[in-house]
């Protein structure tokens, strides 16, 4: 038996069905119960006076049995019973409640046992009167420490104390160090050894807050190591080298607008990466409007002049249509396609061939661009814009089919510095923080039913002044949650009669849906009552208004996005959060966050601590689970920066354990993917 054995090792004869359950949470071997963190580790004194009982304290004490009385509990299946016993103090007179809750018959038959017997609880008080709830029965020496585990997945956290219980001595005692002596003394933190053993409970009297925090430090370090054995397993591929010519930096002209300081530092960063001799993989982060996609144009450019193809691939056709346009009106003498599913199935057979043949130097698109059917002849770089809109699979489909090519992923997401050292670890990292035509003037008011009408007066005096709005709704149908797109577009037909009014979402045809964009962007559609799939891809500089209706249904960050499809122009624009049903508090103070600020820093700050991260080495990323089972981004922010930091000290002087887990990690195939 070790650590990696299955838990029904633990077993002799028949397996429980708890084993079952704990394996369909993913703890299937006998390792993942280290990682079982208890709610709480209560240390008893020896037997007390019942006149020393605390409320909140951990409490021990023998007594006699004066009372019991029991109730049915209807509530529950089975025949359960609260049970309160009433007990004397042996020494003091002073009484005490015991009480248990959905308790089974033979707890009675115990109590009518025991005559004077010690016990063992919290103290809590009810109608002045103090009481323990549960509490253990025990001698007072030998069961002095209480540990509560978690219920999971109906596994109620007794039978889990009683599985963690039967791992043998030997296994608790070959726990082997994972972090170097001189790290462990730096950051004062107990060995893994005795940290796990101390929350386990089989070290009594230990630092539970200590081997708590070497825990969360342990798992944090581990991470920083898969980070950084993906970012050397990356950097040892052979490139694509690309070098850039000053011909390339002087079609930075073309642009309308002078380059920022901060998108010249980038785009010198890409270019040194471009030419060096590992594959680049960069980050360009930067806000809504500052120019992400200028400096990915010029970089696109620099691989067809050094003879190579270029890709940019987007989440939704409506951007790459859009970058396509853009790029065609920028650089109308470098020829380019655009390739979307919504195409013709001949038309992408033509494409695909010419990308095959290596005919086709510049190509925008969706997802199709990864498809099975798709090759290239000679990509040299692949631009990824709005990354987080993409799953995990298909950033690995990329790197599997063209290791050698150079990858620039764009987010226009502030990045917090935690995420940064983990979803992005192994990306360098470039930021864009400046705003071509300065900062973007956009007012933001939340709006409720109390000041719904003054927001109508205002939206009609905005069109009329031949300003645009869209108006935004997070469901197409029916719902009792949210205001829904058929029934807003409706109504303002209703209240709107003299403006032009149409819908758009994502079930619309893609003609169609292109037909309706273009309308709007040539004014002749006033209001837009869309879904969240004009949250990217859409420019429209007379577009000043965003309405947002049930907000509250959306996360900060998209939030601020769609706040991004305005304000790209000259002209002041307006944002609305339209909480016009009644809402929770903690769901108005969200709001508040982005009424409040522009700087979409804060708000991903804001949005990692209330959404949580996704897990970062699978394939999840809604935000709500992680790989993690102790650790926090956001609370224990500190621990990682001192892992981060202790982990490359140790690199740079080559410490052999660091530097052998890292070669070891490198085989591993799950942490080859960048999230």
């Amino acid at each position: 038996m070790n650590w990696n054995s299955p838990l029904i090792s633990l077993y002799k004869n028949k397996i429980p069905k708890s084993v079952e359950l704990l394996k369909d949470q993913g703890i299937e071997q006998i390792l993942d119960l280290l990682w079982i963190l208890p709610l709480r580790v209560l240390t008893f004194p020896k037997v007390q006076s019942f006149k020393d009982a605390k409320t909140g304290q951990p409490f021990c004490g023998r007594g006699v049995i004066e009372k019991v009385s029991k109730r049915p509990n209807y509530s529950r299946k089975g025949r359960l019973f609260n049970i309160s016993a009433i007990i004397s103090d042996s020494n003091s007179g002073e009484k005490l409640n015991l009480v248990w809750f959905n308790a089974y018959p033979n707890l009675l038959n115990k109590l009518e046992e025991k005559r004077e017997f010690e016990f063992f609880g919290l103290i809590s008080e009810w109608k002045n009167q103090k009481q323990i709830i549960s509490p253990n029965f025990g001698t007072g020496e030998d069961q002095n420490q209480k540990i509560e585990y978690p219920t999971i997945n109906t596994v109620k956290g007794t039978i889990i104390k009683k599985i963690i219980d039967k791992i043998p001595l030997s296994l608790w005692n070959s726990i082997k160090e994972t972090i170097p002596e001189e790290i462990l003394k730096k950051r004062n933190l107990p060995g893994l050894n005795e940290g796990l053993k101390i929350i386990h409970g089989k070290i009594e009297n230990g630092n539970f807050e200590a081997a708590k925090e070497r825990l969360i430090y342990e798992e944090f370090f581990q991470e920083q190591l898969k980070i950084l054995a993906r970012k050397f397993h990356l950097a040892g591929r052979p490139s694509v080298k690309i070098p850039v010519t000053d011909q390339i930096k002087n079609l930075t002209k073309c642009f309308p607008y002078e380059l920022t300081v901060c998108q010249k530092k980038s785009m010198e960063e890409i270019f040194q990466d471009l030419a060096a001799e590992k594959p680049m993989m960069r980050l360009l982060q930067g806000d809504v409007g500052c120019g992400k996609t200028s400096v990915a144009f010029i970089s696109i450019l620099a691989a067809f002049e050094a003879g190579f193809q270029g890709a940019l691939m987007c989440p939704t056709e409506s951007l790459a249509q859009q970058h396509f346009f853009n790029f065609s009106k920028l650089f109308s003498n470098y020829p380019c396609k655009l390739f979307i599913g919504s195409l013709k199935e001949s038309d992408k057979r033509d494409l695909r061939q010419q990308l095959l043949e290596g005919d086709l130097k510049i190509v925008f698109g969706t997802h199709s661009l990864i498809s099975d059917s798709v090759k290239f002849l000679n990509l040299g770089l692949i631009v990824i814009d709005e990354q987080h809109k993409f799953g995990v699979e298909q950033r690995m489909e990329l790197l599997k089919k063209y290791p050698k090519s150079n990858t620039l992923i764009m987010s226009a997401t502030p990045i917090p510095r935690s995420l940064s050292l983990t979803k992005y670890g192994d990306l360098s990292i470039s930021r864009i923080t400046e705003f071509p035509f300065g900062k973007k003037n956009i007012k933001t008011k939340i709006v409720t039913k109390n000041t719904f009408h003054p927001f109508l007066n205002f939206l009609n005096t905005r069109i009329s002044m031949g300003d645009q709005a869209y108006c935004v709704v997070p469901a197409i149908y029916e719902s009792e949650r949210s205001v829904y797109l058929e029934n807003l577009c409706a109504k303002f037909k209703r209240w709107f009669p003299h403006h032009s009014i149409a819908a758009i979402h994502g079930q619309i045809p893609f003609d169609e849906r292109n037909d309706i964009l273009n309308k709007f962007l040539d004014q002749k559609i006033s209001i837009l009552i869309a879904t969240s799939v004009i949250e990217v891809g859409i420019d429209v500089k007379n577009a000043t208004v965003m309405a947002i209706f049930s907000p509250e249904l959306f996360g900060l960050s998209s939030l601020h996005q769609l706040r991004g499809r305005v304000g790209r122009g000259t002209k002041p624009s307006f944002c609305f959060l339209m909480a016009i049903k009644d809402i929770s508090s903690d769901a108005m103070e969200r709001l508040k966050i982005v009424e409040n600020t522009l700087d979409g820093f804060e708000i991903s700050e804001k949005d990692l601590e209330i959404r949580g991260e996704g897990e970062k080495f699978g394939t999840n990323q809604s935000g709500i689970e992680n790989h993690r089972k102790i650790a926090n981004l956001v609370s224990h922010e500190y621990l990682l920066l001192n892992a981060r930091e202790d982990l490359d000290s140790l690199i740079k002087d080559e410490n052999l354990l660091i530097l052998n887990q890292i070669n070891d990690l490198e085989e591993e195939i799950n942490i080859l993917s960048t999230i």
